[in-house]
């Protein structure tokens, strides 16, 4: 919106379909992506530093450049209508709706490991490995399919059906947009957290805590040993039983 405006563009989204989408066609997904299952390889990753922010430097760089990819993309789809294709700006708006919204849906599949490849997994897993992420993008293409091509309801929201050249344009924005998370996650993956490379401390707590065990806590001490006797108590024990011995006979 802010490129477009100050570009001299009308504003390529109205507050009524910003609206709609940020309450119909956002939620199901982003809801879908809480029940999503532990990474395969959590448990081989270091601890996470506590003193240290849940979303590092690397991971805030990578969300911003994921949203100014579909943010992009979708002025990009904009601005090609009414330049090259000189297009209405209803059409202009309703393709760009399209963009941006069909995009945030194929980017929460992507979003189900912000540093996994999407690419590694097989097609089941991509696409079933979380059904209820697949039940609400579902929901949310269909709720941008009506509000593009129901008669009364697109008018309400001022969009225009759209033609099958703008659905390709749809798919390109998705190839783009998947080639550049790929690279982000390539990039996070790359890179070693400093907490990687020496131990934890939930590793190696300091002795003397709470939690911690040395030898002599867990050996017992010598006063806590049986006594045992000695050779002299042997000996005297032998001598006396013999002498009770004698004395029976």
């Amino acid at each position: 919106m802010l490129v477009a405006v100050s570009s001299g563009y009308p504003e390529p989204l109205n507050a009524l379909q910003i609206l709609y989408a940020n309450i119909v066609v956002d939620i199901p997904p982003s809801l879908a992506l809480g029940a999503e299952d532990i990474e395969p390889d959590a448990m081989r990753r270091m601890p996470r530093n506590p003193e240290k922010a849940i979303v590092g430097k690397r991971y805030t760089l990578a969300l911003i450049a994921q949203a100014l990819s579909i943010g992009l993309l979708s002025f990009g789809s904009y601005a090609f209508c009414l330049d090259l294709e000189k297009l209405s700006v209803e059409q202009a708006r309703s393709e760009a709706f399209a963009v941006i919204f069909i995009t945030q849906c194929a980017h929460s599949f992507m979003s189900r490991s912000i540093r996994n490849s999407l690419l590694t997994s097989g097609p089941g897993e991509m696409f079933l490995g979380n059904v209820w992420l697949l039940g609400g993008s579902a929901l949310s293409v269909a709720a941008v399919v009506a509000g593009i091509y129901v008669p009364g309801f697109n008018a309400v929201f001022g969009l225009v059906p759209i033609n099958g050249r703008a659905w390709i344009k749809v798919l390109i924005a998705i190839v783009l947009h998947l080639c550049i998370v790929e690279v982000g996650k390539w990039m996070i993956r790359r890179v070693k957290p400093a907490s990687s490379k020496e131990p934890s401390a939930f590793l190696s707590p300091p002795l003397g805590g709470p939690w911690s065990c040395d030898r002599e806590s867990i050996l017992p001490s010598a006063s806590a040993q049986p006594a045992m006797p000695n050779d002299k108590h042997r000996k005297s024990g032998a001598l006396t039983g013999a002498g009770e011995t004698s004395d029976i006979i």
